[in-house]
């Protein structure tokens, strides 16, 4: 089990009274906008299987082989390498579109500790967009989705926005 811990939001409260129309004088709700704006991050990156804000990862192995292939992305970079209480420099990471594998010294391992970075440092227009309106909709269903008529997920806006980033695991 991986432990993930977000470390920053790139989506601001502003954006999504932007969104919905609502002057940034009233603040009462901003709290909540807030909460919103983190449901609404993690159902997008459960739309498209991947992290979308940096993420701090932490993941522990028992007996790993030599290659351990971590289905995490997209990867910004493995922080450390610790097996069996030492930390490993020096090894080889192959990211790909929606993991990574770390190649690990001829050895043989009781336990592997990986700390790594996923997510986007510059969080795609789609994505940020995509969050936005997702997080809009949670506050008001009406004000924010209503698209001359047709709601946005009867549009698939959401979808449209998030296609290309989307990571299935075969």
């Amino acid at each position: 089990m991986t432990q993930k811990t977000i470390t920053n939001y790139q989506v601001s409260v502003a954006e999504v009274k932007k969104q919905l129309n609502i002057d940034l004088d009233f603040t009462e709700d901003d709290d909540y906008i807030q909460v919103l704006i983190e449901a609404a991050t993690d159902y997008i990156s459960g739309e498209i299987s991947a992290d979308v804000e940096v993420t701090e990862n932490k993941l522990t192995i028992k007996d790993p082989g030599n290659v351990i292939t971590v289905h995490q992305a997209p990867l910004i970079e493995v922080d450390s390498i610790v097996a069996d209480g030492i930390e490993l420099t020096e090894i080889e990471v192959t990211p790909s579109w929606t993991c990574f594998d770390v190649a690990l010294p001829d050895a043989v391992f009781a336990k592997v500790e990986l700390t790594f970075r996923t997510g986007h440092l510059n969080l795609p227009a789609g994505l940020k967009q995509a969050i936005i309106i997702k997080a809009a909709s949670l506050y008001d269903q009406e004000r924010s989705t209503l698209v001359i008529g047709a709601s946005v997920s009867k549009t698939n806006v959401i979808d449209s926005l998030v296609t290309k980033y989307k990571r299935r695991h075969w």
